[in-house]
Formats: C-alpha cells, sequence, structure tokens
C-alpha cells in the first residue's frame, strides 16, 4: 500500500527503479563472470551478434 495516496499495490503498479538497474546490471554481470560465462577481459563484440556494430 502506498502511504502517499493509500492505493493497494497490484499486477499492475509501476515502480519507478531509477538508477538502481545500474547497479543491477552490474551486479549480475559480476556474477555472471564469476561463474565463468563471461569474462571480463573479453572485447564486448564476443558477446553481440554479428550484426551489431561496436564503435571504436
Amino acid at each position: 500500500m502506498s502511504t502517499a495516496n493509500q492505493t493497494t499495490v497490484d499486477k499492475n503498479t509501476v515502480f519507478g527503479i531509477g538508477s538502481i538497474t545500474k547497479s543491477f546490471t552490474t551486479l549480475l554481470l559480476a556474477d555472471m563472470a564469476n561463474r565463468g560465462i563471461v569474462n571480463l577481459n573479453d572485447s564486448i563484440e564476443k558477446y553481440l551478434p554479428a550484426t551489431v556494430k561496436v564503435a571504436t
């Protein structure tokens, strides 16, 4: 329930997550590196489709 307007949270409720997405993405990437799924020293091109052009 929102303390601001006393509305109940339901399946259509939208939550603003702001800048937390950067921290969340970093945490997931670090976890993937620890599991050996990605290597942080590899070029990003290794993980992207060939159709994606990376700026140099």
